[in-house]
């Protein structure tokens, strides 16, 4: 009821806006921001985030991407996304970014971290969201989202290439646990 989170994308994209899951600050251009969010079943929410997030990425000639996985109590609407963009800006300001031209890219992998607005009961979700964190990891569409990013951004034909993954509370345990299947097929 009235202290559910929503079910749907906060950052859909339309095909009168293709990219609105896409945005960088106002008028310096320092840095992009694109959203890719996943429902409690693991499922991406709207594919074409993953298009205009992979569209950014192979038009920057020196991709420098920094994808974010946040934790419990978050969302692709919360507070969290304006640490994240405050994180990009201060690294896009930095004269090692800005001497050689990095473009610093950041993608926000959302899930629903809250899934209940209503103070105090939403303290009451932590396992049941650590479960979904866990649910979602187990799910291939997770890994290939993040094969599929750091493949973009570490394009040979790019003069400068960087990619650093982060996670955050039940996005760090998101993170772990996708990743490290591919560690493990990669060490065998």
């Amino acid at each position: 009821v009235a202290g559910c989170a929503a079910f749907g994308p906060y950052h859909a994209n339309t095909p009168d806006h293709p990219f609105q899951s896409v945005r960088g600050p106002n008028g310096s251009g320092r840095y992009k921001l694109a959203f890719i969010e996943f429902g409690d079943q693991g499922s991406n929410l709207d594919n074409s985030q993953i298009k205009a997030a992979l569209d950014a990425i192979h038009q920057a000639e020196r991709p420098f991407l920094l994808v974010y996985i946040h934790g419990w109590q978050n969302n692709a609407n919360s507070r969290d996304v304006c640490r994240f963009e405050h994180f990009l800006d201060t690294i896009s300001s930095f004269s090692q970014a800005t001497g050689q031209k990095l473009n610093v890219i950041g993608v926000y992998i959302a899930w629903r971290g809250r899934d209940l607005v209503f103070p105090g009961l939403n303290l009451l979700t932590f396992y049941s969201r650590k479960s979904v964190a866990a649910g979602i990891a187990s799910q291939v569409s997770c890994l290939a989202t993040l094969d599929e990013l750091a493949l973009a951004a570490r394009d040979p034909s790019k003069k400068e290439r960087r990619c650093i993954l982060i996670g955050h509370s039940f996005g760090g345990l998101l993170l772990g646990n996708t990743i490290s299947h591919s560690i493990l097929d990669a060490s065998g």
